[in-house]
């Protein structure tokens, strides 16, 4: 199984099991991809899935989470709250 694959497998675990990938989810699958990989591979395998936001933008993106349209991260609320602050400026 390549590294790819590995992290992957993980991450499918979890988000099966939780529903959602978090800081919490993340843990989880970096423990199975702890289990599974071999020792030269960890790092490699680790930084697939190293960026807890960023994964989870990707998964959303493929619709492999579910989120519903109006739920915004603390950051997505700021920059809205700042560009409505901005346009009623002009």
């Amino acid at each position: 199984m390549t590294n790819i694959d590995l992290a992957a497998k993980a991450v499918a675990v979890v988000i099966h099991a939780a529903g959602k990938f978090g800081t919490d989810e993340q843990k989880a699958a970096l423990t199975l991809i702890g289990k599974d990989a071999a020792p030269a591979d960890l790092v490699d395998t680790f930084s697939r899935i190293g960026n807890v936001s960023a994964v989870r933008q990707e998964l959303e993106k493929c619709g492999a989470l579910k989120v519903p349209p109006t739920e915004h991260s603390a950051f997505q609320r700021a920059v809205l709250h700042a560009l409505e602050t901005l346009r009623t400026k002009k």
